[in-house]
């Protein structure tokens, strides 16, 4: 059975929070509205009344704008988990791969081209990036 985890990107405090993130000051929740709540814990940051952080008491704060990516279940290389939004690199050619989520399938959409595959068939590729935080290598 497939372990079923999220990571986030919080723009507010612009870092990426993995789901294993053993923090103690804050985290992130999100309801999907059937009963099913994610939490993924982060460090505190600075309190806006009305922005795009909601102080819940002293300790916890929630960015209402994260980006929640789902682990794709795959390994790169390296033995890092696959998220969502990943950029991986062919170890082989060097061409540069983003990570999606469509059709109920994780698929590997080559950048600069009009081609994409199930994430499956992709063995052996490295993780290198990620589209929030490497913008520069998707363009």
């Amino acid at each position: 059975m497939r372990v079923i985890k999220f990571r986030a990107w919080s723009p507010y405090f612009e870092e990426m929070y993995p789901s294993d993130y053993d923090g103690d000051d804050a985290f992130l929740s999100y309801e999907f509205g059937n009963g099913f709540t994610l939490e993924i814990l982060m460090p505190p940051g600075a309190y806006i009344e009305g922005g795009d952080v909601i102080e819940i008491d002293s300790r916890y704060k929630m960015d209402k704008n994260a980006t929640f990516m789902q682990f794709t279940g795959k390994y790169d290389i390296n033995g890092i988990e696959i998220y969502e939004g990943d950029i991986l690199r062919n170890p082989i050619i060097g061409d540069l791969w983003i990570v999606e989520f469509k059709e109920c399938a994780f698929y590997a959409c080559l950048i600069g081209h009009d081609y994409e595959t199930l994430l499956s068939p992709l063995d052996g590729f490295e993780i290198v990036g990620n589209v929030h935080e490497n913008p520069e290598m998707i363009k």
